[in-house]
């Protein structure tokens, strides 16, 4: 008797150690972006390529860095470099989940995006250098939100691109 509870109680442990526990910060920790619009100085704005109610700005990248103190962390830098796609779901801007980056207190934070590029190159995980196809003549917008430290205040990053 002794020795099948034994054996039960093994096996009912190695079952328990055996489950998925998934640990999650809560959905409204994650860093998300809002008002992503173009001003109407931009000629594109003008001739109808690009609006600012998003209906033809279907999507842009993001890159961002945080730091504190001497600590420096780049985010949001995507498949080599080139940045996250934010993109219009539904009147919302999301990114792949495999993306999602969460505020962390005490942290300043710096965010940028693009839209239009061919290539961008990074200093500090921001974009330093825009490179084009002239030949294409399309537009092309940049847009950086001003620095601002997570105290808490989980509000959705404000991008205006000029």
């Amino acid at each position: 008797m002794k020795k099948s509870l034994c054996v039960f109680l093994a096996a009912v442990g190695l079952t328990a150690c055996m489950q998925n526990e998934e640990l999650a910060a809560p959905q409204g920790d994650a860093i998300q972006f809002d008002n992503a619009f173009v001003e109407n100085s931009v000629r594109a704005a003008q001739d109808g390529s690009y609006t600012n109610e998003k209906g033809n700005l279907t999507s842009f990248n993001v890159w961002g860095n945080m730091y504190r103190g001497n600590t420096s962390v780049n985010i949001f830098q995507g498949v080599d470099g080139q940045g996250v796609e934010v993109s219009n779901q539904t009147g919302v801007w999301a990114y792949a989940p495999q993306y999602t980056q969460y505020w962390i207190d005490g942290y300043t934070y710096n965010f940028a995006a693009v839209v239009g590029a061919e290539s961008v190159e990074l200093e500090g995980g921001l974009p330093k250098k825009i490179t084009v196809d002239m030949s294409e003549q399309n537009d092309v917008l940049y847009a950086v939100a001003t620095p601002r430290t997570y105290n808490g205040d989980s509000s959705a990053v404000g991008l205006t691109f000029n």
